[in-house]
């Protein structure tokens, strides 16, 4: 077995059981926090969104540092001293951030979030903490990038292991003991330190030079400037595409409502979440490829990279979209849940396997160090997205958002990434849009849309029965999509 092939089963091993253990515990937090606290659960995962903004700017640049120092081998000073530099700055940034949450957490509790059942004073400490402990995972994240690009997935894998393990499922028998929503948040806090002591250790134990903590050079910052902007620049972009229709919505609903809306968010953020892994193998080896081939060597890899995204997550992506309301009976339990979250689930999905998609193309544009076009791209998405999005909230509410998500990231992926790719590719145009995505994608969806007439999943069934239908169900995907891809002569 290849290194790259055993680095995306880890990475696989790692994402699939954090994301499992997320998921497992929805259940519980529901009926020992109730409703309106699992709706602080997802204002978290906004505020998160936001917050690690500057790891989309950031952990690029310093994972191919790091991994030019690794595959040159001279370099590892530079390096060193611009990731401390990175450090520093993100810890005065975090601090800086904490404070004016602190500053305003009365006001945000009362005009911000609306709640029934949680006090404006619970609510004003669940915000300090959940400032505090994304601060802590921004700076584990940007480290971890480290790892990622001089050969320590399988290490990293582990360690994401360990600490999901303590942050989900050791949560459940403290809750038990103590059922409030800010001894969750303590936990999380605590666990997110340790988890970067751990990561901070290890990095720098591998790294063959030693340099003060709390250096802060300012030319290492300012050489790779345009990159960072740039990369920052796309990142707030896209954090406003990604968020702004959550932080309204936040408004609009309830926190129940908004809990149950967090639901199918967070559903369909595993497509987005399983290509992860799989950007993470392949992007060293497309920086690899193009620094000792050129660009026709990198597209090989990013043609590789796209064929895991195919075989492994499209059958997951047409199961989620045929059955929603029952995926999420099965998972929660809650009928009230199912109904309003099902809804929603869709559209998320068919729009975020899109960006699962995107998402290889950003690692190749990185790879080669061209991001301007991305930046570019990201800036004609906000303007004709952002726009919508507060008359769709008023006149059709979360509903017409998750139609409008699918919509707009359909139309962004075939037109721009068309363009974008006549512009820096050499053999790419424009069959990887077309015929190498699109295409495999459709044929399976048609299937196992005829597929499903025969498989009508009904309210007779237990959630156990459901739960093995839709196994079934989802090893059928899987198998007529090695089928489709071989009939398109889609193999290795």
């Amino acid at each position: 077995m290849s290194k790259i092939t055993k680095n995306i089963f880890a990475n696989y091993l790692g994402v699939v059981i954090t994301t499992a253990l997320s998921f497992l515990v929805v259940p519980f937090y529901l009926k020992i926090l109730g409703k309106d606290s699992f709706g602080l659960i997802g204002i978290a995962s906004l505020i998160q969104g936001w917050v690690m903004l500057l790891n989309s700017g950031l952990a690029p640049v310093t994972g191919r540092e790091a991994a030019k120092a690794y595959a040159i081998g001279n370099s590892w000073r530079e390096a060193a001293i611009f990731f401390r530099t990175v450090d520093v700055f993100l810890i005065s940034l975090s601090l800086i951030v904490f404070v004016i949450f602190y500053i305003s957490r009365g006001w945000l509790s009362n005009v911000w979030i609306e709640s029934s059942s949680l006090n404006s004073s619970t609510i004003s400490l669940a915000l300090c903490l959940l400032i505090a402990m994304t601060s802590i995972r921004l700076l584990t994240s940007i480290t971890r990038g480290i790892l990622a690009n001089i050969d320590r997935q399988i290490w990293l894998n582990n360690n994401l292991i360990i600490f999901s393990l303590l942050r989900f499922a050791a949560s459940i028998p403290l809750l038990y003991a103590y059922p409030g929503i800010n001894y969750l948040f303590i936990w999380w806090l605590f666990v997110s330190l340790l988890e970067y002591f751990s990561i901070q250790y290890k990095t720098w134990s591998i790294i063959p030079v030693k340099v003060n903590f709390f250096i802060f050079d300012f030319l290492s910052i300012k050489k790779r400037w345009k990159m960072i902007v740039a990369l920052a620049s796309t990142s707030l972009i896209w954090v406003l595409i990604t968020n702004t229709d959550k932080l309204i919505l936040s408004t609009y609903l309830s926190l129940e409502s908004y809990g149950f809306y967090s639901i199918a968010t967070l559903l369909s953020s595993s497509i987005i979440i399983l290509a992860q892994p799989i950007a993470q193998a392949f992007q060293p080896k497309m920086t690899s490829a193009f620094t000792h081939g050129g660009i026709e060597n990198a597209e090989m890899i990013l043609r590789e990279a796209t064929k895991w995204i195919l075989y492994l997550i499209y059958p997951i992506v047409v199961i989620l979209c045929l059955y929603p309301n029952q995926i999420i009976f099965v998972w929660t339990g809650d009928s009230d849940a199912m109904q309003q979250a099902g809804d929603f689930l869709i559209g998320y999905t068919i729009g975020n396997i899109f960006i699962a998609l995107g998402s290889i193309l950003y690692a190749f544009q990185v790879s080669i160090g061209i991001v301007r076009k991305h930046l570019q791209g990201n800036i004609i998405l906000c303007v004709c997205y952002l726009p919508l999005i507060p008359f769709i909230v008023t006149k059709y509410g979360a509903i017409g958002i998750s139609i409008l998500w699918a919509i707009v990231n359909f139309i962004y992926f075939v037109l721009w990434n068309l363009h974008l790719l006549k512009k820096i590719t050499k053999t790419l145009y424009p069959q990887w849009v077309l015929i190498e995505t699109l295409l495999p994608l459709i044929m399976l969806f048609l299937i196992m849309t005829f597929v499903r007439y025969f498989f009508v999943l009904d309210g007779q069934y237990s959630r156990f029965i459901l739960f093995l239908l839709l196994c079934l169900l989802t090893c059928v995907a899987f198998v007529i999509n090695l089928l489709n891809m071989k009939f398109l002569k889609y193999r290795n």
